[in-house]
């Protein structure tokens, strides 16, 4: 990838992004372009709003608990979905920390 491809320039700052992510900047772009789309009327005019009044301390702000918010929604799918292929048989009939800890040894293994 050139330089001039690798690099873009917003509001005076320049942006190296391949460094993003490790996905091409091809990849950054459409993912931002199918997630923009999805979000209700009112939550992209409120981001065009906070784009014109915000400072580069709340928009730091804002990006933190964005970021904060996606992985927590990373995790919890990501629980959802080791909990909903894990199937653990004779559940009812554990009794002692023994029982379960054999059970967890015998899931992980």
């Amino acid at each position: 990838m050139s330089e001039e491809t690798r690099l873009t320039y917003t509001d005076g700052v320049m942006i190296d992004l391949s460094k993003i992510a490790e996905q091409t900047q091809v990849q950054n772009i459409n993912l931002a372009l199918k997630f923009l789309p999805k979000l209700p009327a009112e939550a992209y005019a409120a981001l065009q709003h906070i784009e014109v009044i915000a400072s580069p301390e709340d928009l730091q702000k804002i990006t933190y608990q964005i970021a904060r918010t996606l992985v927590n929604a990373q995790y919890e799918i990501t629980h959802r979905q080791i909990m909903e292929k894990m199937k653990v048989d004779n559940l009812d009939e554990m009794e002692s920390d023994d029982d379960i800890l054999a059970a967890a040894l015998k899931l992980t293994s």
